[in-house]
């Protein structure tokens, strides 16, 4: 290379332009494969009932959506009398009522929350950033709008609600990862 500047400079000029042609035709490849990408991803980790994300997306998410150092809270809902209404109206009206909980759910949160169905009749809500304060709030709110549901277009039925439980754990204070916040919740 001290022998042959010229030669020497020309050899990397061109070893340079090879690697940036291969890194451009790499980056290229990733953007055309992004939306399939994405697109998978809302297949595997989305509930095809209702149209909310699932709980692997929780463990396998969590800590990007709360943030390294940040805090947040994870709240786990479950309706009460679920079984008796499914088991009563059937599996159509039990479908119908959980399409009804996750559209109530949704709503009662802020735009930085993401709701989930966890599995079979069981929901969460991962609050990002929310104070203890705040997410009792927005627990109250979202029992109220699950209380509030009318089920009468999706059983028939007049005057029949929903009862919840709402169990809360605060990130980082019951845990470190969503499993651990998930089982303090469940326990509550």
């Amino acid at each position: 290379l001290q022998k042959y500047p010229k030669m020497s400079a020309r050899m990397l000029h061109k070893l340079l332009a090879m690697i940036a042609r291969r890194i451009r035709s790499t980056q290229g490849l990733i953007t055309e494969k992004t939306p399939w990408v994405r697109d998978l991803r809302k297949q595997m980790h989305g509930d095809k009932l209702t149209g909310l994300y699932n709980r692997d997306y929780l463990f396998e998410e969590s800590e990007s959506l709360f943030g390294r150092g940040g805090s947040g809270a994870l709240m786990i809902i479950k309706p009460d009398n679920f079984k008796e209404i499914n088991d009563a109206f059937g599996h159509q009206a039990g479908d119908r009522v959980l399409v009804l909980i996750s559209i109530f759910l949704q709503s009662a949160l802020r735009e930085s929350d993401t709701a989930l169905r966890y599995g079979g009749d069981e929901f969460a809500a991962l609050l990002p950033g929310a104070g203890r304060e705040e997410a009792l709030a927005t627990a109250r709110e979202a029992g109220a709008a699950l209380r509030g549901i009318n089920l009468e277009g999706a059983t028939g039925e007049r005057g029949l609600r929903l009862s919840n439980s709402i169990g809360i754990a605060f990130y980082p204070d019951h845990g470190g990862d969503a499993r651990t916040l998930a089982a303090h919740a469940r326990a509550r």
